[in-house]
């Protein structure tokens, strides 16, 4: 008698998708086929964007917007300006994860660890930043579960969704989508030096984006780079990382090294409880081998560091740094 486990394992073996992707048609159909899986979303006909607040700090201007992302969808978005006046700046869209806002990130709410400032550490480099609210998490949150003080609204705002054809996950790759829309607005953003960086779930969130949208030009990914059998699978995730059908598709390393031949970074913490690390080397190994095939093995990079699930951004910001300015 087949046991569950042994059962669950067969069925992953026999539903995990092989990707040839050296070949231009193929990654057409790979993007294709993730839109298709994410969900489809409309987007707002107009941003109609609101300047809510203007904040002139030691060495960056500091504005939150309101504006229209996904039809019948609002967001709230920081835009760190450097003093340092340019006609461009190369821009960068920051993604929080599932412990943290946009308000973490930019600095305006310091509470935790310097290192999570990462929207702050890139303005203070030359960047103009972009950090919006992601759905489902902090002033984003269904009203009920404010309500029942849950931590999120993650799984409310994912069931529904998956009821209705659609996923969490693509509502946030659509609304980052639409949020490079609302960068090539601004005059002082040089559209060709586009990046994007997230940390967990907004990790995720980067990685998806990065492989759909060619104009992301460099992507750094924190605290989320794995295989799906040996974390997703593994471990009691949040629901907005289960996509239906997505193993038929490929395995995660896979998908993001389809990402190739745009720039990539991974960091990952050694002891990251959430994303083992065996799993995350052979993800590295994986990712590694597809922009080697790709022929842009320099334009992959990574680091391990002696953390757990947290970001580093020690070389990280450097290697931004480098590759968009």
């Amino acid at each position: 008698m087949t046991s569950l486990n042994d059962y669950l394992e067969q069925l992953y073996d026999q539903t995990r998708g092989k990707m040839i992707l050296n070949v231009t048609e193929d990654k057409k159909r790979v993007k294709d086929q993730l839109n298709g899986l994410l969900g489809e979303f409309d987007y707002a006909p107009e941003f109609a964007d609101a300047l809510e607040e203007h904040v002139e700090c030691s060495d960056y201007y500091r504005e939150r917007h309101t504006l229209n992302t996904i039809e019948g969808l609002s967001t709230d978005v920081y835009v760190l300006t450097p003093k340092q006046r340019k006609k461009n700046y190369p821009a960068v869209l920051a993604l929080h994860g599932h412990g943290s806002s946009n308000k973490e990130i930019s600095g305006v709410d310091t509470n935790n660890h310097s290192a999570q400032h990462f929207a702050l550490s890139l303005v203070k480099r030359g960047f103009k930043v972009f950090a919006p609210q992601v759905a489902g998490i902090g002033s984003r949150m269904l009203k009920q579960d404010v309500k029942e003080n849950k931590s999120n609204s993650c799984y409310s705002m994912a069931v529904h969704l998956l009821m209705c054809g659609k996923t969490l996950a693509g509502l946030r790759v659509a609304e980052a989508r639409r949020l490079i829309d609302y960068m090539c607005t601004y005059q002082d953003v040089q559209e060709n030096r586009i990046g994007i960086m997230g940390f967990s779930g907004g990790g995720v969130i980067s990685a998806y984006t990065s492989m759909l949208d060619e104009r992301v030009h460099a992507t750094v990914l924190s605290g989320c780079c794995n295989t799906y059998k040996g974390s997703i699978l593994s471990i009691n995730h949040c629901l907005d990382n289960y996509i239906p059908d997505i193993i038929n598709l490929g395995e995660m390393p896979e998908l993001i090294g389809a990402i190739a031949p745009g720039f990539l970074f991974v960091e990952a913490g050694r002891y990251d409880k959430l994303f083992p690390f065996p799993h995350t080397e052979e993800a590295l190994n994986t990712i590694g081998s597809m922009y080697e095939n790709s022929g842009a093995a320099p334009n992959f990079s990574s680091e391990v560091f002696n953390g757990g699930h947290e970001i580093s951004g020690h070389k990280a910001l450097d290697w931004l740094q480098l590759v968009l300015t």
